[in-house]
């Protein structure tokens, strides 16, 4: 797609079932929001507006995978490797933490899989775990990960999305403005990644779409497809504690048998990729089914039944 849009199809002509697709749009469409579905690259069904920006919840996340991704492989950073290397200060806020001499036992890894111990608070908090023991599910764990990014890059993670990411997927700056982190980190300015990212459908679908080619955009390899796979892939062996439905800021599924990775965030901000059905499918909002009790498959299925 260009930065313009996406090029358009009937569901028909891309082997869809509108009716199905209807009925996912009707289930999304008790709350508020937007979204889409994009197929072999071209937009053949959406509600809502795709340039409304929403704030996307922990879905933001998943675009600070890719900015670790990249890292990766450049070889700045290794998954394994304790992260202290690159952020040697990492956790001593509080300083409670430095006495419980856990904190050289966190890896990379560690904060991209929930596992690091630090509990769900975004703010700087006491250790909840020993690094490695548990899987808590952590906004202050992934920004501990943004502060180190920004130690290894040198700069503020905002310029850095924008250039390297954003920029050349064709997402403008109006429509990925990404919050700054919080003070307690003592951080110079840079963005946090537990939330606060405002994005719209457009730029969600983007991403996905980068991933559903292996992290190359029009023949631009952004990020290697060796990454793309480990990052939607269940981690759980290399850190038996996570969680069997977590890669790397990425969260592993499937649909009626049909595998799917997707982003996720409160108030039901998603983006899944279908790999086998070469489909995309985004959902934003400042509501959704997550907050009352239903259920993400309800909305998910007739859009896997409508291509098989």
């Amino acid at each position: 797609p260009s930065p313009g849009g996406w090029p358009k199809a009937t569901p028909a002509s891309v082997g869809l079932n509108a009716g199905k697709l209807a009925e996912a749009q009707r289930y999304a469409q008790r709350w508020d929001g937007a979204g889409c579905v994009i197929r072999h690259g071209k937009l053949v069904h959406s509600w809502g507006s795709l340039s409304q920006l929403y704030n996307i919840q922990s879905a933001t996340k998943t675009f600070g995978s890719v900015l670790l991704g990249m890292a990766v492989d450049a070889g700045k950073v290794s998954l394994a490797a304790s992260a202290q290397r690159y952020l040697p200060g990492i956790g001593a806020i509080p300083s409670s933490n430095v006495a419980r001499g856990w904190l050289d036992e966190i890896r990379v890894d560690h904060l991209a899989t929930h596992t690091a111990g630090f509990p769900k608070s975004r703010l700087p908090s006491p250790l909840a775990a020993r690094p490695g023991s548990r899987y808590i599910y952590s906004d202050g764990g992934t920004n501990w990960l943004a502060a180190l990014l920004t130690k290894v890059y040198g700069q503020d993670l905002r310029t850095l999305a924008q250039a390297r990411l954003f920029g050349r997927i064709g997402v403008p700056s109006t429509a990925a403005k990404w919050a700054v982190m919080d003070p307690q980190y003592q951080l110079p300015p840079t963005c946090r990644f537990n939330g606060g990212l405002q994005a719209n459908v457009d730029t969600m679908a983007r991403l996905g779409y980068l991933y559903l080619n292996n992290g190359n955009w029009a023949g631009d390899q952004i990020i290697s497809s060796a990454y793309v796979k480990l990052s939607t892939s269940s981690y759980q062996a290399r850190i038996p504690v996570s969680h069997k439905y977590a890669g790397l800021l990425w969260w592993v599924t499937s649909i009626n048998k049909v595998p799917c990775y997707y982003s996720a965030g409160l108030y039901a901000n998603h983006t899944f990729v279908f790999p086998s059905l070469n489909m995309v499918v985004v959902r934003v909002g400042t509501s959704g089914w997550d907050q009352y009790g239903s259920a993400t498959n309800t909305f998910l299925q007739p859009i896997v039944a409508a291509a098989t």
